[in-house]
């Protein structure tokens, strides 16, 4: 992903410890661009269920932060457990196997324990939404298997309204369609891990399994069907205005803003937060 600030939200899931008490099945969730914005966090309006259930069951953290305000060197750190510094990664561009060859990943670590170790999505850095559907910069090593799931909002960008044109992923874009969860890249995901969890269950296969998951919503473009923006009409969103002069005191090196968004009219950001609430709600449901 290009954009500036990286939010990124980890669910570990102990799956069925009573099966293999000494190895228990993990299941790791990364969800990009994810914020606070949901219900276990005191949202009022952020509709988000299955996250806010997860959250009740297991651990909330209220302060928590990102390895690195970028997307490359985030996930390579906490995929390999060393700092961005350490990794050579602090861009989108590089690779930490440029640096560290052999290192073993996170999931490498439970391959070499006897795990089965697989991936669905974004779990290593991806250009989005363009490398949809590929590999994106992932790391071959670190997986026995992989899925690279493609829905709508990949494959029909020339729909989806964008600050500037023939960009999706770097600026504000977006588009609310009806649909189906399924339609969606995030939807194809999910039933790919489903079907690697039933394929790949310690009963059949006599063996822990280690399945990544990742979801590309609410990273833009903000795509999302009819049936989730239902829950935030326009009228109920209120975005926060610039006030005159709140920037005076901002150093120049800060002051960094992308093309077209300083000129967004209050109708657009209703818009737009619908469409990225929308999208959270889309990624809460396959989470689901």
């Amino acid at each position: 992903m290009n954009t500036a600030v990286f939010r990124l939200l980890i669910l570990l899931i102990l799956a069925s410890p009573a099966i293999h008490a000494a190895a228990p099945n993990v299941l790791l969730i990364a969800v990009d661009d994810l914020n606070a914005d949901l219900g276990c966090y005191g949202h009022p309006l952020v509709h988000s269920p299955n996250v806010d259930q997860l959250a009740k069951r297991g651990l909330r953290f209220d302060k928590a932060y990102c390895q690195y305000p970028v997307c490359n060197p985030s996930r390579s750190s906490f995929m390999t457990g060393l700092y961005p510094e350490q990794t050579g990664v602090l861009s989108n561009a590089g690779n930490f196997r440029d640096k560290h060859p052999k290192l073993a990943t996170l999931s490498q670590h439970f391959m070499k324990h006897g795990y089965f170790a697989a991936r669905v999505g974004k779990i290593y850095h991806y250009g989005v939404p363009l490398q949809i559907g590929t590999d994106g910069e992932d790391d071959k090593a670190s997986w026995n298997k992989v899925v690279n799931p493609i829905g709508i909002d990949r494959v029909e960008l020339n729909a989806v309204t964008s600050l500037r044109k023939g960009s999706y992923g770097g600026t504000l874009s977006w588009r609310i369609v009806d649909s189906k969860d399924e339609d969606h890249t995030d939807g194809q995901g999910a039933l790919a891990a489903i079907k690697l969890l039933e394929e790949n269950h310690p009963d059949k296969t006599g063996k822990p399994f280690f399945l990544a998951v990742g979801f590309y919503r609410p990273h833009t473009p903000y795509v999302a069907p009819t049936h989730h923006a239902k829950h935030y009409p326009l009228s109920k969103i209120n975005p926060v205005l610039e006030r005159p002069g709140d920037r005076d005191d901002i150093p120049l090196a800060a002051l960094h803003d992308r093309p077209n968004q300083r000129e967004l009219t209050a109708e657009q950001k209703r818009e737009i937060i619908q469409a990225y609430y929308a999208s959270t709600t889309l990624m809460d449901a396959c989470l689901g």
